[in-house]
């Protein structure tokens, strides 16, 4: 069907080029009118390509403005529930996936895509609760995949990792290992059954990397390294210690460097002037430099380099995620409350006022507020992490700095 109405390409252009789907999108809908079956379909492929162009307020406009008829649709509605969540709207959201998976469901495709899309809605919104509703429906996903077995492997490798990261999430030395164990058989399938041997699925590769990071541990982090770096040789065509072009592996060595403090090592990926698309390589940035700062016990003209160096990185991620990203709001609103303790005479260097430190602290508030709104289970996340103690030292450190 969407081959003959020439919509299989466009539809292959979301992930890899979405301004190219978009485009497509544009030119089918003047070919097909509002009657016509594929209509439906071109306007799923321009909401789609829109909100992968981080439009999620031209997303929900378009889809608002259809008739009721194809504003209900199944697939309609999935893309304004996900253009919702990447506002912050997460409640209307979860509304709209609850609605979809008590009134859409029969055959296992459709099963999978709308329970896996309520789970991840439960587990944005957060909470206890939330996380074992989350729970409940991957268990149910992945029995009946395995044929009914309950607590039983399944072979789809989404509904697989999906549980694995909600247990991550979840925590507890228990969780943790049944994590490790999903991630492990995973591996040891797609390598042909052979136990501790990798595999050529990048995808599970990176996620079992980042497990062993999140474990901790010089023996998890050093296979996890082991991994990186044969990820990364085989991208560069063979090449030891030679950056690809492949981001997802990029930037999550970047974050392996980042939690290890290794700066030198993080340096050396270069990605300043890489710039992969996304908000992602700025944002790493930025909790670059952030992070150096906060191990400083001193102040001087260089630290304020870094300091700036940091508020930049994160005001360009915040303007490359289109403003909505939880995550970049917060790494900026970090960055700024740190700009509205420091040292008047380095501040003074730099032509800002005193009336402007104050400017600082009440933007740090609002960013604060904003991240929360978008992403409410942020700050269940951010519990127990060792840099925030850190960070609240540096900033009694610098509260004695203030008058020189």
């Amino acid at each position: 069907m969407l081959a003959e109405d020439g919509l299989a390409e466009p539809f292959r252009y979301l992930k890899t080029h979405p301004q190219r789907a978009l485009d497509a999108a544009e030119v089918l809908l003047d070919r097909y009118s509002e009657q016509s079956s594929t209509y439906t379909h071109v306007v799923q492929l321009k909401a789609r390509a829109l909100l992968n162009l981080n439009k999620a307020d031209d997303c929900i406009a378009l889809i608002n403005s259809l008739g009721p008829g194809i504003r209900a649709g199944k697939g309609v509605l999935m893309c304004k529930a996900r253009a919702l969540q990447a506002k912050g709207c997460l409640h209307e959201a979860l509304l709209i996936f609850q609605h979809l998976y008590a009134t859409h469901r029969g055959n296992a495709r459709t099963d999978k895509t709308q329970g896996l899309a309520l789970g991840r809605a439960l587990e944005m919104k957060g909470g206890a609760d939330n996380l074992e509703q989350a729970l409940a429906i991957y268990t149910q996903l992945r029995t009946r995949v395995a044929g009914g077995k309950v607590n039983s492997p399944c072979d789809d490798k989404d509904i697989e990792v999906t549980l694995g990261r909600l247990l991550q999430r979840m925590g507890g030395t228990d969780n943790l290992q049944k994590a490790l164990a999903i991630y492990t058989r995973l591996r040891m399938r797609a390598a042909g059954g052979r136990p501790n041997t990798p595999c050529n699925d990048k995808d599970i590769e990176l996620t079992l990397c980042r497990h062993l990071q999140f474990l901790g541990g010089e023996d998890n982090l050093k296979q996890a390294l082991a991994i990186y770096t044969r990820l990364r040789t085989r991208a560069a065509h063979g090449k030891h210690n030679t950056p690809c072009d492949d981001p997802d592996i990029e930037l999550t060595l970047a974050s392996f460097y980042l939690n290890g403090r290794a700066w030198s090592d993080f340096d050396q990926l270069r990605l300043e002037t890489r710039r992969f698309p996304g908000f992602e390589s700025c944002l790493c940035l930025s909790v670059r430099y952030f992070q150096e700062l906060l191990e400083t016990r001193f102040f001087s003209s260089a630290h304020s380099r870094l300091l700036g160096q940091a508020v930049r990185y994160a005001a360009l991620a915040v303007e490359d995620s289109n403003f909505i990203n939880a995550s970049c709001i917060s790494q900026l609103a970090h960055c700024v409350r740190l700009l509205s303790y420091w040292p008047k005479a380095l501040l003074q260097r730099q032509a800002i006022t005193y009336r402007e430190v104050r400017a600082f602290a009440t933007a740090a508030k609002v960013l604060f507020d904003t991240s929360s709104q978008i992403s409410p289970c942020r700050l269940q996340l951010a519990k127990n992490r060792g840099w925030r103690l850190q960070e609240r030292e540096l900033l009694g450190l610098l509260l004695q700095h203030q008058g020189l």
